[in-house]
């Protein structure tokens, strides 16, 4: 079958945490793919009590440049001089550019062979042919930077942001597909071709991290026929907001935005009615012991300290393993299990609605599908607490 394996690989790499603002869940699927080449970050309180970073590294070419971005976005945004002074637009894309950068030097040339020996080719038993990585793989990337009024999305290809607000769905970040007239320009400038949706015939996106065979040092970064240079969107953040999701194209070649914020407020009613329906353990009571954990999920959960504590409002906390826990299970009684805001009901481990989502899409038989849901799954869900939570 080629790039694909002969059955899906299902097994999820899930993590929930939350703070006094916010919570999330974030889950990465292989699927059919032989490789998986995603990678993402979910860091509560880059700047304690009001600054929390999301993001979602498609990678192409290897896994190699995408788990750098993941390794190093927000240490370099710490570090960040405009990020400093409060200029979060300007430190987005400064991170952005710096990053792409990083790859070039020979510390970063180091450490993508050595991630490549630890996730990559070569950990599959694939000989290095000495090539330069950063030229040879790329990814998207789709970073959130929430604080406590606003989110500031910065969007270098085809991973997408949406944000839902009373059942809709809007876009805060655009595909940056080849042949959109802005993106077609700028690569014909830098003296490439769009054939077919591709630059150069070759590669699906306009902008990413890394793929430096489309780059020259001597342009601006934002000139290059494929730019790292990100589009930045603000948002103020409102009462009415519910939730934020976060995806690859592994997903977004699937679903509309709408049908995906469909998805996590019929999944969230779903589970809070069947919670409402059957006798459960409060989640201030509930342990590790007690539960059983679906097959092939990884888990780790932070919604409290420790395991048996209540779920209530307080700072984020660090992440930790929590096996044999059903997910379904932890929320609190509730008598709305309506398609209503997700917010106005009590929690639901908000992983366990991106794994769902996943499940949905992924295809038994990659023939009936015609290709769609084979693709690696990245994706993060943030939900934004009510002041009555």
């Amino acid at each position: 079958m080629g790039e694909y394996l002969s059955s899906p690989k299902k097994d999820k790499d899930s993590i929930d945490g939350q703070n006094t603002q916010l919570r999330y869940g974030a889950c990465g699927m292989q699927g059919w793919r032989k490789t998986m080449e995603d990678a993402h970050v979910t860091s509560l309180d880059v700047i304690e009590g009001e600054i929390s970073v999301f993001g979602v590294f498609d990678g192409h070419g290897g896994c190699e440049v995408a788990r750098f971005v993941e390794n190093h976005l927000v240490d370099e945004l710490k570090k960040n001089e405009n990020f400093k002074k409060g200029n979060y637009r300007q430190a987005l894309i400064d991170v952005f550019l710096q990053l792409d950068k990083m790859l070039l030097t020979e510390s970063g040339k180091k450490e993508l062979v050595r991630i490549s020996q630890k996730y990559g080719s070569m950990s599959t038993g694939q000989s290095y042919d000495g090539g330069d990585l950063a030229v040879q793989a790329g990814c998207t990337a789709c970073v959130a930077l929430v604080t406590r009024t606003e989110i500031y999305v910065a969007n270098a290809g085809d991973t997408r942001c949406v944000i839902a607000a009373k059942g809709k769905a809007k876009d805060l970040s655009t595909d940056h597909k080849p042949d959109l007239p802005n993106e077609k320009r700028r690569v014909q400038r830098a003296s490439g071709f769009v054939e077919e949706g591709r630059v150069n015939g070759i590669i699906a996106i306009s902008r990413a991290i890394g793929d430096w065979e489309y780059k020259s040092q001597s342009l601006k970064p934002e000139d290059n026929m494929v730019t790292a240079f990100p589009e930045v969107v603000v948002e103020q953040l409102r009462p009415e907001h519910d939730f934020m999701i976060i995806a690859c194209d592994g997903i977004w070649d699937c679903m509309t935005s709408q049908q995906a914020v469909d998805f996590v407020y019929e999944t969230k009613a779903r589970l809070l009615k069947r919670q409402s329906q059957s006798p459960s353990t409060s989640p201030s009571k509930i342990k590790a012991s007690q539960t059983t954990q679906p097959a092939g999920r990884k888990s780790v959960v932070s919604p409290t300290k420790k395991p048996g504590l209540t779920l209530t409002k307080m700072g984020s906390v660090p992440a930790q393993k929590i096996s044999n826990t059903n997910f379904s299970q932890i929320s609190t009684n509730s008598s709305q299990a309506s398609n209503g805001p997700v917010n106005q009901a009590p929690l639901v481990v908000v992983s366990r609605i991106v794994e769902l989502m996943m499940d949905k899409i992924c295809p038994s038989n990659l023939a009936t599908s015609e290709g769609l849901g084979a693709d690696n799954m990245t994706c993060i869900i943030i939900e934004f607490n009510k002041p009555s939570e």
